[in-house]
């Protein structure tokens, strides 16, 4: 890597450039290459790791101790959904599948310089033509490129294009595949607003502390309010509760009793997002694929929720 100039608030500091690609260099490596502190947050808000409002996840870019004053703990609930990334990943492949070069999907073009249909390229497990271009670069790309795209390169991607922007690791089991799966399908600010709106904070596509905090507190009595007939049948079920139920008390002491509140996080944000679909552009010819795979997404959440809670009960047997 070659030498560069930087001028920050301390005056000229020396830099080498960095090859941050596939985002897994550590804040301490960055520290070594970097003598101020401006610099180095740059460098991680630019690639994805700092949100807005100065947060970004410990377990993804390993802080020193002195930057803490830039992070925040990770919500306790979100402990152990880090190791759904491989589930969801699972779930974003088998959903987009393989191979395509439909000329009449937009996403399989390669614009050219004035953003008009340029090259055909085609798309592979939901990598767009124009993602895998700005993987690649400065390196063009080919339709031999999309057609060979192996995991390793969709891993990469998926982990710094997708999961981290949207601090998945730090939500709950369930909610990251939930948020994860519409942000790679609809765009990460989206996905992002959408669970705003779901807990009532602003809605500028970005989650941080504020997003994450306010997700900590939700409870029952924020969360019923927003459910819709359908997903609040399958919560009677999974509860084991007459649909006479409604979202009354005995719900609420069900869900408290059974500490299932990520159970109705999924719901609810299941409900919003079929609603989301049905108003975008492109519904009434995707939108039966759109719903199906709503549908797919809710259900395995769903299963991540029951396993995480089997592991939470088997670790406190020990």
């Amino acid at each position: 890597m070659s030498g560069g100039l930087v001028k920050g608030k301390h005056g000229n500091v020396t830099r080498r450039r960095l090859e941050l690609k596939r985002l897994f260099l550590s804040a301490e490596q960055c520290l070594s290459l970097m003598s101020n502190r401006t610099e180095i947050k740059k460098v991680l808000k630019t690639h994805h790791f700092l949100c807005g409002d100065g947060y970004f996840p410990q377990a993804v870019c390993g802080l020193p101790s002195d930057l803490n004053r830039y992070s925040m703990t990770k919500p306790e609930r979100g402990a152990l959904t880090g190791q759904n990334f491989d589930a969801c990943l699972d779930f974003v492949r088998t959903a987009e599948g393989g191979y395509s070069e439909d000329p009449k999907d937009l996403g399989n073009w390669l614009p050219d310089e004035n953003g008009r249909k340029g090259v055909l390229i085609g798309s592979h497990y939901g990598v767009s033509a124009a993602m895998l271009a700005s993987w690649k670069k400065p390196h063009p790309v080919s339709p031999d490129d999309m057609r060979n795209l192996d995991l390793d390169t969709f891993d990469a991607i998926a982990r710094s294009r997708f999961w981290n922007p949207l601090v998945c690791t730090a939500l709950p089991p369930g909610l990251d595949l939930m948020v994860f799966d519409f942000g790679w399908n609809c765009g990460v600010s989206a996905s992002a607003r959408l669970l705003q709106r779901m807990v009532g904070v602003t809605m500028d596509g970005c989650i941080g502390p504020q997003t994450l905090a306010a997700l900590n507190q939700m409870n029952a009595s924020d969360l019923l309010p927003q459910i819709d007939p359908e997903n609040l049948a399958t919560l009677h079920a999974r509860l084991g509760l007459p649909p006479s139920s409604g979202i009354g008390p005995e719900v609420k002491r069900a869900l408290e009793c059974r500490q299932t509140m990520a159970l109705l996080l999924v719901l609810v944000l299941s409900g919003m997002q079929e609603r989301e679909y049905r108003v975008r552009a492109g519904f009434r010819r995707w939108g039966r694929g759109w719903l199906a795979r709503t549908k797919r997404r809710t259900e395995t959440a769903l299963a991540l929720v029951v396993a995480a809670k089997g592991r939470e009960t088997a670790s406190g047997m020990y």
